[in-house]
């Protein structure tokens, strides 16, 4: 999973050229490393991080 993160001193950036089954693995692994397993299905995840990007592009809106 590394190889898909870019690391600078201060901040991580996800590379673009990134595939959606990279994109899925990585979810796997980061609700798995929390034990998020038995409460949250991939599904679930995607719609709760699409709800929190909403919230953060009203902070952009002009």
């Amino acid at each position: 999973m590394d190889n898909l993160i870019t690391q600078t001193k201060t901040q991580k950036f996800l590379r673009s050229d990134v595939a959606l089954t990279d994109l899925t693995r990585m979810l796997a692994v980061f609700a798995r490393e929390r034990d998020w397993e038995s409460f949250h299905s991939p599904r679930n995840l995607l719609l709760a991080l699409v709800g929190e990007v909403g919230e953060l592009s009203e902070i952009f809106q002009c």
